[in-house]
């Protein structure tokens, strides 16, 4: 994945995760009273590494460890954007 990709991903998974976050932040607001930053992050970082494995997997990348880490390092991108 090279750069470009990366900031593209990026930006589109933090704004899904973000408006996925408020859905259901509003949702269960009367429920529950999460812990809003936490609850973002672990969100964010289940779409960046499975919007990244998801693109690995249509476009018919081979998985190595470098992927794995580039996932990973997107799951924390998105989480951090995604505050």
């Amino acid at each position: 994945m090279n750069t470009v990709n990366f900031m593209i991903f990026l930006f589109a998974f933090s704004t899904i995760s973000a408006l996925i976050v408020e859905g259901i932040k509003k949702v269960l607001k009367d429920k529950k009273n999460l812990p809003s930053n936490v609850f973002a992050i672990v969100v964010s970082f289940i779409i960046g590494c499975g919007g990244t494995f998801l693109y690995y997997y249509y476009s018919n990348t081979p998985i190595d460890t470098k992927m794995i880490v580039s996932a990973v390092l997107m799951g924390f991108a998105t989480g951090l954007c995604a505050m």
